[in-house]
């Protein structure tokens, strides 16, 4: 049995092989080995989906992209570890009322409505709000023109040392804290 080819085709790409004749690739797995072409790859049928062996840039881009995950992961779970988990079980224990310095049995929305009759709970919340407000904007209106002299007008020899002349004075309540 003959099989019948493609007409060939000019190849237009600047980069590739400009100018030969290439017989054209389909834009879709045909089942029939790597780019259509029988008998130089695999194939395996399932569900009535023709699966092929993957092109070394697809196999590229999937490496790439758990790679990329594989560098996030660990900060993804140390946020859900000590952030998220506490902040849910805060939530969870906040449902209940504490009773002699023990938790309650009965869940119930007491301590939110007591949250709420109090003036001086509404008090502090606005009290840290503004707080944090006004710490996060003076904050940006140092932080962003320290990174542009930084970047832009330090010569690139001088960076990093200015980024951690920048950083040093954070890590004194450490220094403090291990010899306290």
């Amino acid at each position: 049995m003959t099989t019948r080819r493609a007409p060939l085709t000019p190849n237009p790409s600047p980069g590739g092989r400009g100018g030969q004749l290439v017989p054209p690739r389909p834009p879709y797995p045909t089942g029939r080995g790597v780019g259509g072409e029988g008998g130089s790859g695999f194939s395996l049928c399932r569900a009535g989906r023709a699966l092929t062996a993957l092109s070394p840039e697809i196999r590229l881009d999937r490496i790439a992209r758990w790679r990329g995950l594989m560098l996030v992961a660990p900060a993804a779970l140390w946020t859900v570890a000590f952030f998220l988990l506490p902040t849910l079980s805060i939530l969870w224990l906040s449902l209940y009322e504490m009773k002699g310095g023990k938790v309650g049995e009965a869940m119930s929305l007491a301590n939110y409505r007591r949250f709420a009759e109090q003036g001086y709970f509404w008090q502090s919340l606005v009290n840290s709000l503004v707080l944090t407000g006004l710490v996060t904007v003076i904050s940006l209106a140092l932080a962003y023109p320290l990174a542009a002299t930084i970047a832009f007008q330090v010569p690139p020899h001088l960076q990093r040392l200015c980024l951690m002349l920048a950083v040093l004075p954070f890590w004194t309540s450490y220094v403090v804290r291990s010899y306290a």
